[in-house]
Order: C-alpha cells, then sequence, then structure tokens
C-alpha cells in the first residue's frame, strides 16, 4: 500500500492512459507533449461557445427589460390589466355588433307570405299562360262512364 495521510485519505491515482495521468505525468515529469491540432481546435469552440451563450443571455436579459419597461409605459394609468383584456365573451359581443352592422350591407331584406314562406322576388317572373275556352274545341269522343261494377257486387 502506499503512505496514507494524517485524515486517512487516499491519494488519487490516475490509470495508465487516462487524461488525468497525461496531466499529471506532464505535470511532474516535465515533459513536453505537442498540442493535438484536434484538442486545441475544441478547446477554442467551447471558448467560443461560453463567449457566445454569456452574450446570448445578455440580450435576453436586455431584451425582457426592454420589453417589461414598454409594457409599463403602455399599460400605466390604464387600469387594471386582467380587466382590460378583451376576454372570449367581449370578442364574441364585439363581432355581434360588428356583423349587426354590416348586415344591411352583406344580406337581402326578405319578404315572408302569412304562413312563414319567403316571398321569392329574385326569381324569374313567368308571364300567365292564356286562358283556353274548352266549349270552342272540339275533342274526338270518348266514353265517359268508367264505373263497372264487379259481378260479385252486382
Amino acid at each position: 500500500m502506499e503512505k496514507e495521510s494524517d485524515d486517512d485519505e487516499m491519494v488519487y491515482q490516475p490509470a495508465h492512459g487516462s487524461p488525468g495521468a497525461k496531466a499529471s505525468s506532464s505535470g511532474e515529469d516535465g515533459e513536453d507533449e505537442e498540442d493535438d491540432p484536434l484538442d486545441a481546435f475544441m478547446a477554442g469552440v467551447n471558448k467560443q461557445a461560453v463567449q457566445d451563450k454569456a452574450e446570448s443571455i445578455r440580450k435576453d436579459k436586455e431584451r425582457s427589460l426592454k420589453t417589461d419597461k414598454e409594457e409599463d409605459e403602455k399599460n400605466k394609468g390604464l387600469g387594471r390589466a386582467d380587466i382590460d383584456e378583451e376576454d372570449m365573451q367581449e370578442s364574441y359581443f364585439r363581432f355581434v355588433e360588428e356583423r349587426k352592422a354590416n348586415a344591411a350591407e352583406e344580406e337581402e331584406i326578405y319578404e315572408y307570405d302569412e304562413d312563414g314562406n319567403i316571398i321569392w322576388t329574385w326569381k324569374k317572373v313567368i308571364d300567365p299562360l292564356e286562358a283556353v275556352d274548352h266549349a270552342a274545341m272540339n275533342y274526338p269522343s270518348f266514353n265517359k262512364n268508367f264505373y263497372h261494377e264487379h259481378e260479385q257486387i252486382k
């Protein structure tokens, strides 16, 4: 076993080939290892991501403060915001009122007869036919006695 410290904690020993072993060996041994280009690139990407995230958070805070100020100025002196906002019922009543105002322009006014049926005024008017004088007409003679009693009834 290795040497133990006074407070019975074991010293961390990284496994061979692990990233911790490289960091501890390079610091202790003083070897000059070349920086891997991929590691250098990833370090740059991570650094840029941290900067972009910090800038994004800062811009979000500015926007939220700006919108809060605009809303405060907009609602200033107008009363309670929960009452001033239009709810479903108010929007329905406004729609009905607008519909009534536009109804005269859009819809035709119908006339109804005494039974409640619509009088169709927009259909094509057909001229009535002339009255026919059947006394003046010569029709072929026919038997007007159509009823014949059945034999069982007689």
